[in-house]
């Protein structure tokens, strides 16, 4: 779990950039990364409480056509691009799946059922990506009091 907040108090801390975009309503500034990022928590947890279900049934009815499994292959290649584009970004994201499968097998292990595992996982990604996500706001704020006080 220490290593789920860790990685996801690094992702906070990364998207927290300020060149990042943002909009303001009613006041209110709203960070499109963080919105991306919570949606992204939500869903990888829930593919986190039974992750291989249905797939072997939805894959097998994907690739019964040609033309499908052409368009397959084609998207694949478009997301490899992407990935290679935006590579210190998608090293992020392939860190958070490896601790987010790391901390589901020790929820699974520690006798929790899968809601219980999911509320879990989903508290404790949410948890490290508010600490990051602050964080770089307050550390400046903090260093210079520390400095302040020696």
């Amino acid at each position: 779990m220490l290593l789920l907040l860790v990685a996801y108090i690094s992702f906070g801390w990364f998207l927290s950039d300020p060149r990042f975009p943002a909009f303001r309503v009613h006041g209110m500034t709203i960070h499109i990364p963080l919105i991306l990022a919570i949606a992204w928590i939500w869903l990888i947890c829930s593919a986190f409480i039974s992750p291989l279900a249905n797939l072997s049934r939805f894959i097998a009815r994907w690739f019964k056509s040609d033309t499908v499994a052409f368009l397959s292959i084609f998207m694949m290649a478009a997301i490899a691009t992407i990935i290679l584009f935006w590579l210190d970004i998608f090293l992020y994201i392939l860190t958070i799946i490896a601790t987010e499968a790391l901390a589901r097998v020790d929820v699974q292990s520690a006798g929790f059922g899968n809601w219980q595992a999911f509320i879990i996982l989903l508290m404790v990604s949410l948890a490290g990506l508010w600490i990051g996500w602050t964080a770089r706001d307050y550390m400046p704020v903090m260093m210079q009091h520390f400095q302040l006080t020696l």
